[in-house]
């Protein structure tokens, strides 16, 4: 009992930690409204444009871009993808010295992707003169897609990479995301000033962790096998099923992350489900154009999109929290991609007990096959190419699948496996009505009765037609 107490606590912990250290480490504090920078030009050529702020992503960026018109002269231009935007009266600079841009740019401050105002106010000062002050369209760019000196989100304008150096008010030189307008020190005092949010994360976390241990050491100590004598056999499985999964699962993360290890981050089309489940709250269906493009159904100047619902429902509980803006499709691939592996082993075990008997287990060599083929082996892999909402459909779809069949093979005596089985049936397939022509004519009472015999002689007919499947699958392996 007490060592129990000890690991359970000490998962519950442990991922306490985690989820607290991941929220600081990816913690970037929100800029300044004005961005009070200095700027070191390079020698002009005539006609060169250069970006030294780049926003957003590809089909909805904006751009802050100098344009030499001499040597020492230029102008500076927003430009917004699609409808562009103003430039600025000629200024002068000397090459090599600094020069003060005071610049209030609204896709700066404009993080989240479901907003639906597309315009606001561009000032621009240079060493105390004011060039421009006006409203202007623009592009929300998401938590991270900020840019100094640098355009790596594309178009025809601005250029590439700025030959001049920028630096903060502090000095601090920029050049790439905005992780260095900050020091370690003011991220640390930011994160503090809204630390109640990721504590509460933390502290969920933590909670689950340690839940899901206790369940997990008492189911260990209910096994037949392990009380039987076959301990040591049991074991085998159990590290040869957790090696091979978390092999998948870490392979799956390389590809979901593009590599990056960025789990919590923008797709150029994954922020729709957040969209779905922010207006899902409200009680609407409808979402922001940002959220789905040109793929959407528009009625009445609402936009609609074809995908079904389950991701968003899924999503409810943190949209509640306001936590998503189009940062969750990676995170929740991965979870379906893990409950897919999971549901395998499953159907593999009750296979194996099918063919073999009730305290049968795979072997090793069967669990190590079959992880390899469902989770490096199949089409799940592939879909974690890219986190886009259509893929984010289609695994959420097949893990459901797997989880209805793992959990509907069970039998009768495990009641929780099959309610498990019934909800992920339901949220993948579509109601028909099982009750034939005949129930049509009788009266609504028999009609009804008639009907839910008729449904449950066809489910069991299906059900035994999949437990003669999962009887060839067992002697096939």
């Amino acid at each position: 009992m007490r060592f129990r107490h000890r690991v359970r606590w000490g998962a519950g912990l442990a991922a306490f930690g985690l989820v607290l250290l991941g929220s600081l480490w990816r913690f970037d504090p929100p800029l300044p409204r004005v961005l009070d920078l200095r700027l070191r030009f390079a020698t002009g050529e005539p006609g060169r444009s250069e970006p030294l702020i780049a926003t957003g992503r590809v089909a909805a960026g904006d751009f802050f871009v100098v344009t030499y018109r001499e040597k020492n002269t230029a102008v500076f231009s927003h430009d917004s993808w699609g409808p562009g935007g103003p430039s600025t009266a000629e200024i002068r600079f000397t090459p090599g010295a600094l020069h003060r841009l005071k610049l209030e740019m609204p896709a700066v401050v404009a993080t989240n992707p479901s907003r639906g105002d597309q315009r606001g106010r561009l000032r621009v000062e240079f060493d105390g003169r004011e060039l421009l002050a006006e409203a202007v369209p623009f592009h929300p760019r998401g938590d991270t897609r900020l840019y100094f000196g640098m355009n790596p989100v594309g178009g025809n304008v601005g250029g590439v990479e700025f030959r001049g150096e920028i630096f903060n008010s502090a000095g601090r030189k920029l050049r790439g995301d905005a992780q260095g307008y900050f020091t370690r020190g003011e991220r640390c005092l930011a994160w503090l000033a809204q630390a109640w949010r990721p504590l509460g994360w933390a502290l969920l976390a933590g909670l689950a962790a340690a839940g899901l241990m206790e369940l997990g050491l008492r189911w260990v100590e209910q096994q037949p096998a392990l009380k039987s004598g076959h301990a040591a056999s049991a074991r085998a499985g159990h590290r040869v099923a957790l090696i091979g999964a978390a092999i998948c699962v870490a392979v799956f993360y390389w590809f979901v992350t593009g590599g990056t290890g960025k789990l919590f981050a923008e797709e150029s089309f994954g922020s729709f489900y957040d969209a779905q489940a922010a207006s899902l709250l409200r009680g609407r269906l409808d979402v922001p154009e940002a959220a789905i493009g040109g793929e959407a159904f528009v009625v009445g100047e609402k936009f609609y999109g074809y995908f079904g619902v389950t991701p968003a429902l899924m999503r409810l509980p943190l949209a509640a929290l306001g936590v998503g803006g189009g940062r969750l499709s990676r995170s929740f691939m991965l979870i379906d991609f893990t409950a897919a592996l999971g549901a395998a082993l499953l159907i593999l075990r009750h296979a194996t007990r099918l063919q073999l008997g009730p305290g049968a287990r795979p072997s090793p060599w069967a669990i190590t096959v079959l992880l390899g083929g469902a989770g490096l082996g199949s089409t799940l892999l592939f879909l974690g190419s890219r986190a886009y909402v259509y893929h984010e459909a289609i695994l959420c779809g097949a893990a459901l699948a797997r989880v209805d069949r793992g959990g509907g093979v069970r039998g009768p005596g495990d009641s929780c496996a099959a309610v498990i089985g019934a909800v992920c049936a339901d949220l993948r397939r579509r109601d028909r009505d099982r009750g034939g022509r005949r129930a049509r004519s009788d009266p609504p009472g028999r009609a009804r009765r008639r009907a839910v015999r008729g449904g449950r002689a066809e489910f069991q007919r299906d059900e035994l037609a999949e437990i003669r499947d999962l009887r060839r699958l067992a002697v096939s392996v």
